[in-house]
């Protein structure tokens, strides 16, 4: 039995050898391929079950591909790109983790987000980005 996942271990290793393989870019490829082919899937549209198939392709295309600079310079502008949602997603979620630990406020001045520990009372937060200071129940 294992020598049967060794020589497969070695044929995917083969296969891969000088390839680009997955990156942030293919994830997100995947995840949307996903979410079409549940939304066509629900909707009985087949044409987008069918770009949601393409696109499962282009995923494999990347991975499977030996230009590794090309795909490189893809996932580099892709990450670029979407650098804002994907911080605002992590703050997000991170708030949400945390709530029950923290209360998390805006300055009313630069609109910095501040994190003040829930329990103490009325406290006096003050902005480590402009030095604003303001009463807050927390």
């Amino acid at each position: 039995m294992n020598d049967w996942k060794n020589k497969l271990r070695a044929s995917a290793a083969r296969l891969m050898a000088g390839r680009y393989g997955p990156d942030q870019l293919n994830l997100a490829i995947l995840m949307v391929s996903l979410a079409v082919t549940l939304i066509g899937t629900l909707t009985g549209l087949r044409l987008l079950v069918i770009a949601a198939d393409a696109l499962i392709v282009l995923a494999f295309f990347r991975m499977l591909s030996r230009n590794r600079e090309a795909r490189m310079a893809e996932n580099r502008r892709y990450l670029t790109r979407t650098y804002k949602a994907r911080k605002a997603a992590g703050e997000w979620l991170n708030r949400t983790k945390n709530r029950r630990q923290y209360h998390y406020y805006k300055c009313p001045k630069c609109h910095e987000r501040l994190r003040v520990p829930r329990g103490v009372g009325n406290v006096t937060v003050t902005c480590r980005k402009c030095g604003e200071k303001f009463e807050k129940k927390a």
